[in-house]
């Protein structure tokens, strides 16, 4: 590790430079590019709350870095001078604490192949660095610059109302809310740009879209906000209007639900009201303002450096209409993840040629209740922790995703039942979610009185993982295992595993396995309580994992879902106490989510949606099921952030768009067949969006490899590729087809753009939580719109599948070209 001079690094804290931050460098290099992990530490007595690193690089930054905000200042002789500031989970560090950040990067000068990365390598040498910027000069007491005089009358509107009208619209959520702004162009002429001005008590969480965000802090917990027209809202022509809008966190109680008003927006202060302003000059050719993205959801770090991203299509053609075939799309699903176990693999039952056995020492390199710092190493204790699955297409095993995703499944099982077995796969299912669930058991220790002793949340080294490019059966690195206990907790992580086991008892009940549905109900129990009793964010005692699933959403939604889930599971056991459970769970949703953001969704993160869904199956509820079908009605029709394209997209986040659409189709269709009925409608959003990841789509593509005529060729799989870094940034298609993944999709809210390209891990990548609210909204497909399976034979044929009992050739795992 390196430790960086005050030379070659400037180190900011709270806007001064100060000789109490430190900074650690660490990393390793790979072919083509390398990945670099800083860690700052705080020697001081008080905590940094605004930090900033300055350096100079002959390398350039690919991607967004974790923890951090980058900008990027182009150079002479071919440097960039990079600027890195704290955000989201790292944007404070306390006293006496640390944080870690990071940021992957393609070579500017030749690194090699290999290795650690050292700051020598990553800062130039013999450069002159950026003059020190001056330390701020304290503020005197006064008014803001832009504030009106002190003299002035209290204004009763905006200024230049004449010209401009702004009409507050959006919902609120619990601790937040969406505020949508609609500014309307009275005048009789074009604006080519406008700006508003307000005062408030809450605080702006993300970037704005449509807009660029000015803020000062007036004191007393009020901010004034400058909001500016930019990108596809800077242009305003006459008599007509744009919507912007952004997420906020209540700087003070406005409810968790229902519609944002002005009032509860902005607030007053020595007499200032909003104040809009204009650029009257006559705009240039611009394109008319589309509807804004909603903020993206926080993402794991990407393992990979991304290529330049592909300019958009030029044109959008439409939808094909090309009929689909769910059930063969469900078989294929499911055999994705087979090609994601990890653990040993029973030769008599692997039906994926070219995966082996991998990760059969996991539990063995190392066990460290929290952090993986020395102290919290336990001695002598060694676990079988293998099994399970990897992540995505790294090989990290990951307790969130993975029990979210083995919740969803079981899910979409217990639901669509006739559809998996019209299809043939519910013993697929079953032996997916047992898979799964057998690991999760692994995981988990309890004391002699039942209670829980740890759970593992992580095992691998990530970092040095996603510094390969290789199989898993090749790798020779070690794999720690990183756990929560009750003095390292992680109720969100623990909530969620319990809702998981739970969800999966019910499941394996159903079908009869009453005997490994009790053991699973038994573990969820233990779970649930360890979760309600011991309160904290996992990423908070494991570090580790905030650079690639930070908890975001903290624990009230698992902690809900656990209690719905537990409730169910202990009624199809006939157990008492089920009822009671439930009030608990529909009492929490109440007070501690309140309702549901329109332009957000289910997901790894966020079990609100899930939870909402669930208890409306099993209550009466009637304001659940009004924020349900406000969330719904705007993944139906668009607005609220989500965008709907003429081809049919939902889209919401560039990274991994159409899980976002796989979930919502599921919990949609959910919703619709045991709630409602089909009068909501929301028939159409499932289907739609099902035919749309299948290929019916301006595209002609399937979002699910080896499915249709054109699918991706290059998805982003380290296995799968069957290639080392020399031949990462290849054209060539992998040399296995990784039958049923579905990819991230579209990286942006237009029809054309996706590039199949294996560097691509925002639109390539695939990963558990991608394909598992997919499985169940394929199931509902088959149940309700049919479909044919291949056969065994014809699933023998697929290139790298072997059926077992048919003598297929377990070498023919060459590549399947689409016409």
């Amino acid at each position: 590790m390196s430790t960086a001079s005050a030379t070659a690094v400037q180190l900011l804290a709270n806007g001064r430079h100060s000789t109490d931050l430190e900074l650690a460098l660490a990393g390793s290099i790979w072919w083509g590019g390398f990945t670099a992990e800083l860690t700052l530490i705080n020697r001081g007595d008080v905590p940094i709350n605004d930090w900033t690193i300055r350096f100079v690089t002959p390398h350039r930054l690919e991607g967004d870095p974790w923890g951090a905000t980058a900008q990027v200042e182009p150079g002479v002789d071919g440097l960039n001078r990079i600027r890195l500031s704290g955000s989201d989970w790292a944007a404070s560090i306390p006293a006496g604490g640390s944080i870690r950040i990071g940021f992957n990067g393609r070579q500017g000068v030749d690194l090699g192949a290999g290795g650690s990365l050292s700051l020598s390598d990553l800062v130039a040498s013999g450069v002159p660095e950026n003059p020190p910027e001056p330390d701020p000069i304290e503020p005197q007491p006064g008014p803001p610059a832009d504030a009106p005089p002190a003299d002035a009358p209290p204004a009763d509107g905006p200024a230049a109302a004449a010209d401009l009208a702004v009409t507050v619209g959006g919902t609120r959520w619990w601790d937040g809310f969406t505020a949508e702004l609609t500014i309307e162009n009275r005048s009789g002429r074009d604006l080519s740009g406008w700006s508003l001005s307000f005062d408030s008590v809450h605080f702006i969480s993300d970037t704005p879209w449509g807009a660029s965000l000015r803020s000062e802090d007036l004191g007393n917990g009020v901010t004034r906000y400058h909001l500016s027209g930019d990108g596809w809202g800077a242009v305003l022509p006459a008599g007509q209007a744009v919507t912007v809008g952004f997420n906020g966190q209540q700087g003070r109680s406005i409810g968790n639900s229902g519609a944002l008003e002005e009032a509860m927006l902005w607030c007053r202060v020595d007499g200032a009201a909003a104040i809009p302003g204009v650029d009257p000059s006559p705009p240039q050719d611009s394109p008319a303002p589309m509807d804004p993205p909603a903020p993206a959801e926080p993402q794991p770090v990407p393992d990979s450096p991304s290529a330049e991203p592909p300019p958009p299509g030029t044109g959008e053609p439409p939808s094909t209409g090309a009929p689909i075939n769910a059930a063969e799309a469900l078989q294929l699903s499911l055999l994705f993840y087979e090609a994601n176990r990890s653990g040993d693999l029973d030769e008599t039952s692997n039906r994926i040629d070219w995966r082996g056995d991998s990760g059969l020492t996991d539990g063995r390199d190392g066990v460290y209740f929290g952090g993986m710092q020395s102290e919290n190493l336990q001695p002598g204790l060694s676990l079988d922790l293998s099994g399970g699955y990897h992540d995505a297409g790294d090989h990290g095993k990951f307790g969130l995703p993975l029990a979210s995703s083995l919740m969803t499944l079981a899910w979409g099982g217990l639901e669509y039942a006739d559809g998996f077995a019209l299809a043939g796969e519910t013993d697929a299912l079953l032996e997916t979610v047992r898979w799964g669930t057998d690991y999760l058991l692994r995981a988990h220790e309890q004391n002699p009185d039942g209670s829980t002793r740890f759970l593992v949340a992580q095992v691998g080294d990530v970092a040095a993982d996603h510094a390969l490019w290789s199989a898993p059966e090749t790798q020779t690195i070690l794999r720690p295992a990183l756990a929560i206990t009750p003095d390292q907790p992680g109720s969100d992580l623990a909530g969620i595993t319990s809702a998981a086991l739970s969800s999966a008892s019910v499941l394996f009940r159903q079908a009869g396995e009453s005997a490994y549905a009790d053991t699973l109900l038994e573990e969820a129990e233990a779970l649930h309580d360890f979760a309600h009793s011991h309160r904290g964010r996992y990423s908070d005692s494991i570090p580790e994992v905030q650079a690639y699933y930070n908890s975001f959403s903290g624990d009230e939604d698992e902690l809900t879902l656990s209690s719905a889930w537990l409730a169910r599971a202990l009624e199809a056991d006939g157990q008492p106490g089920h009822e009671a459970l439930r009030q608990q769970a529909l009492q929490r949703f109440e007070s501690g989510i309140g309702g549901l953001s329109a332009g957000w969704t289910h997901n790894w993160d966020d079990s609100s949606y899930a939870a909402a869904v669930l208890l409306a199956q099993d209550s009466e509820d009637p304001a659940l099921r009004a924020s349900i079908e406000t969330w719904l009605d705007s993944w139906q029709e668009g607005g609220n952030g989500v965008q709907l394209t003429e081809g049919g997209l939902r889209f919401i986040s560039p990274w991994g768009s159409l899980r976002y659409m796989a979930n919502t189709a599921l919990l949609a269709g959910i919703y619709t067949d045991t709630v409602t009925g089909a009068s909501t409608g929301y028939d159409l959003l499932v289907n739609d969006s099902v035919a749309y990841i299948l290929g019916d789509n301006p595209l002609a593509m399937s979002y699910v490899v080896g499915y249709g005529d054109r699918f991706p060729l290059q998805p982003h799989h380290r296995a799968a590729s069957g290639v080392g870094w020399e031949d990462f940034e290849s054209d060539q298609p992998n040399r296995h087809v990784l039958h049923g993944a579905l990819v991230g999709g579209p990286s942006a809210a237009s029809d054309t753009v996706y590039v199949d390209r294996r560097s691509d891990y925002i639109s390539n990548e695939v990963a558990l939580d991608y394909n598992a609210g997919l499985v169940g909204a394929l199931a509902r497909s088959v149940q309700t719109l049919g479909g044919t399976p291949l056969s065994d034979q014809q699933l023998d044929a697929l290139p790298g599948v072997s059926v077992p009992g048919l003598g297929g050739d377990a070498s023919s795992d060459g590549v399947l070209l689409p016409l």
